[in-house]
């Protein structure tokens, strides 16, 4: 009894196979880094928004100026050069 020609793979055959399963395994992993990065960017703080003390007390600082209506506003600052 003989078997199919079919039912045997050949050696290049078998390297190709596993090479094509290979591949899909890293694309999978690529996609998967890719989604938590994005994820990870979602929740990042960005340093730029962080205030030190002194920036937090100039804000305040500038709030309470509005609040008393001691702001110049930028049309009188460029008028008065």
């Amino acid at each position: 009894m003989s078997l199919p020609r079919d039912l045997f793979l050949t050696k290049s055959k078998l390297i190709n196979i596993t090479m094509k399963t290979t591949e899909q395994k890293i694309l999978q992993k690529l996609e998967q880094i890719e989604n938590e990065l994005k994820s990870i960017k979602e929740y990042m703080i960005d340093m730029d928004m962080i205030l030190t003390e002194e920036e937090k007390e100039l804000v305040e600082k500038s709030i309470r100026h509005e609040r008393e209506g001691r702001l110049i506003s930028i049309d009188e600052v460029e008028c008065s050069k």
